[in-house]
């Protein structure tokens, strides 16, 4: 899919459910936090609150309700502070899609891979792979 509309994203990784059933995982990797303009000390703000209406969203919402949320990601507090363009947040819709009604496990997304802190303001934390599979939602970082 070439286009950024969340929804389309969405509605692609639901099409794409019929391979749970043969236990194929889908991956979607990516950044909550993609801003290379602000990529400073005071990112960390903005990362912070968008992570964590982001977790929040995809943890403790699920089908359509999070679909919902997930549209409307734009409107999530510093949501275009931390996504300028939202090329690296769409790989979640279509991971949302395909786990349509799993309840994802945090952490989910790791913005704190581009969370700056006072102490290490040039070192990140790993990127995170988000897998979803038949039975379960995985999450996990390379060291």
């Amino acid at each position: 899919k070439t286009g950024l509309n969340p929804r389309e994203h969405i509605v692609m990784g639901r099409a794409l459910r019929p391979l749970r059933s043969k236990g194929i995982f889908i991956v979607g990797s990516g950044l909550s936090y993609h801003n290379l303009q602000l990529f400073n000390r005071y990112a960390a703000k903005p990362s912070e609150e968008f992570d964590t209406w982001l977790n929040h969203t995809v943890t403790q919402f699920c089908g359509e309700e999070r679909d919902t949320r997930l549209e409307n990601w734009e409107k999530a507090p510093s949501a275009r502070i931390a996504h300028p363009r939202e090329e690296h947040l769409i790989p979640l819709m279509t991971v949302v899609g395909y786990g349509r009604n799993t309840r994802f496990e945090f952490p989910f997304w790791l913005s704190r891979s581009l969370l700056f802190t006072k102490e290490r303001t040039r070192q990140t934390k790993p990127r995170l792979a988000a897998l979803v599979g038949p039975e379960a939602f995985i999450s996990s970082s390379r060291a």
